[in-house]
């Protein structure tokens, strides 16, 4: 158990920042302390190279000076580097073949041989903590000054101030997982305080949400999203609340009226007349049910299914022209002319995908039966019903539009025309019409299914248009 316990904690990502953090901070140390320990080494030595060679320039000038009295060319480098004992410049003059002319005092026994640099024209000579300029004198014969100092000074220098950092590069080490620790752990309040929300969320208890700071930081754009999320799913909920206890009424008010006609009939013999008549009312409320269950459970099987579904090319112009011929019969009846118009891209082209979108042929055809039952229901006598298609290139749909001089819808009844079992106002119904408010809900799941739109305009004592928008097939 407490293995357990500590594996948990080690796999937290307060931890893991902690660890990080830790890391970081050592490394930065370890990279500062480097970094000063080898900068000040390299201004020391830039330094003494420019001071050694300004007195090897000096010394050069000496020598034009003084050309061709070596013996005065000796005094003037013995002076010197008199002077410059305390300072501990060594001084030494060679020949064309770097043979040595003179040789100060502290000098060593034998030449520098090692080139590590070059300054200008001056050349820069190092071997161990011994370091020189060199620099040619053109007289009449070729001679070298050559300048160098013990550099151990530098080595001392850069060893002090490392004892110097040390204790405080040391210091920050030992700070450094405390820091992380602090840091990590304000870095994951924000999370543990989403966590504690999260843990008192319940299918029916979705009203809390993430408080969001107004910092517009990726947790202020991580708590945003879900509360849009929570909003998605408590609506959701809602709706399927909603929808099924709409179902639940739909089917209890023809299981009631079924059975209540059932009592009556077995209350008391009756004629065969009365019976037939009873069997034909069960008949049709039978039917009635059949079709509502049917088209719950397609419902059900969208809601499943969501967008993957196998679609294909299929001709728009051909179903909508079937389901006229389907309807025209009916429409004919109620003295309802129905058409059917082109777009010019569509009765001029003779391209076969002119009126091709991607889909399932037999659930669009449900839509544009749907919508057409619907035109022919709620429209006048002596009224004509438009089926109309066109193009909109710019966003690569085809568009049916669906438009009849009917009742119309009025606009408080128009914000609901797609939920679940949501009917006008009967008052505004046929007479011999009865819906169950689910065709409308079927064909915006088919269309939102196959990615398309749906939108619908109406007036009341004008007519309604519903425009359905699907791809074209490529």
């Amino acid at each position: 158990m407490p293995f357990q316990h500590l594996s948990r904690r080690l796999a937290s990502l307060r931890f893991r920042l902690t660890v990080w953090n830790t890391l970081v901070v050592i490394l930065a140390v370890l990279a500062a302390l480097i970094s000063v320990r080898e900068g000040l080494r390299f201004s020391l030595v830039d330094e003494t190279n420019r001071i050694l060679l300004d007195e090897a320039s000096a010394l050069e000038l000496a020598v034009r000076e003084y050309w061709p009295d070596q013996d005065a060319i000796r005094g003037e480098m013995e002076r010197k580097a008199e002077s410059s004992k305390e300072v501990g410049w060594h001084i030494r003059w060679l020949d064309a073949n770097r043979q040595t002319i003179f040789a100060s005092a502290n000098a060593p026994s034998t030449p520098i041989d090692s080139i590590v640099g070059k300054m200008g024209d001056a050349t820069i000579w190092a071997s161990g903590d011994i370091r020189a300029v060199e620099k040619q004198v053109n007289t009449e014969v070729v001679t070298f000054v050559r300048v160098g100092l013990n550099t151990r000074f530098i080595t001392t220098d850069v060893a002090r101030m490392t004892r110097v950092l040390l204790p405080i590069a040391f210091s920050l080490c030992i700070l450094a997982p405390l820091g992380g620790f602090i840091l990590a752990t304000r870095a994951v309040t924000p999370f543990q305080r989403i966590l504690a929300s999260a843990d008192i969320l319940r299918p029916r208890q979705l009203q809390d949400r993430l408080k969001i700071k107004g910092t517009g930081d990726e947790l202020d754009i991580l708590a945003i999203k879900i509360n849009a999320f929570l909003d998605e799913i408590a609506s959701q909920i809602n709706r399927n609340n909603s929808f099924l206890a709409n179902a639940a009424h739909e089917l209890r008010s023809p299981l009631t009226a079924m059975i209540s006609q059932i009592d009556v009939a077995l209350s008391k013999p009756r004629e065969s007349a009365e019976y037939q008549e009873t069997l034909e009312t069960l008949l049709e409320e039978c039917q009635h049910l059949a079709t509502l269950v049917r088209q719950l459970m397609q419902l059900a099987e969208s809601d499943v299914r969501g967008t993957d579904i196998e679609r294909q090319p299929v001709d728009l112009k051909l179903i909508v022209s079937r389901a006229v011929e389907m309807f025209t019969a009916v429409a004919e009846e109620r003295q309802i002319r129905l058409s059917l118009i082109l777009g010019s891209e569509q009765s001029q082209s003779d391209h076969p995908n002119s009126c091709r979108v991607i889909g399932v042929e037999s659930e669009l055809r449900q839509v544009v039966t749907n919508l057409l039952d619907n035109a022919i229901k709620f429209s006048r006598p002596e009224s004509e019903i438009r089926l109309i298609i066109t193009t909109i290139p710019e966003k690569h749909m085809l568009q049916l539009e669906v438009k009849d001089q009917g009742v119309g819808i009025s606009t408080e009844d128009l914000r609901n025309v797609f939920d679940r079992f949501f009917q006008v106002d009967r008052s505004r119904q046929r007479l011999e019409s009865r819906g169950m408010g689910l065709g409308l809900s079927i064909c915006d799941s088919i269309v939102k299914q196959h990615r398309g739109e749906i939108a619908i305009k109406s007036e009341l004592g004008v007519g309604t248009s519903v425009e359905v928008r699907l791809p074209l097939a490529v």
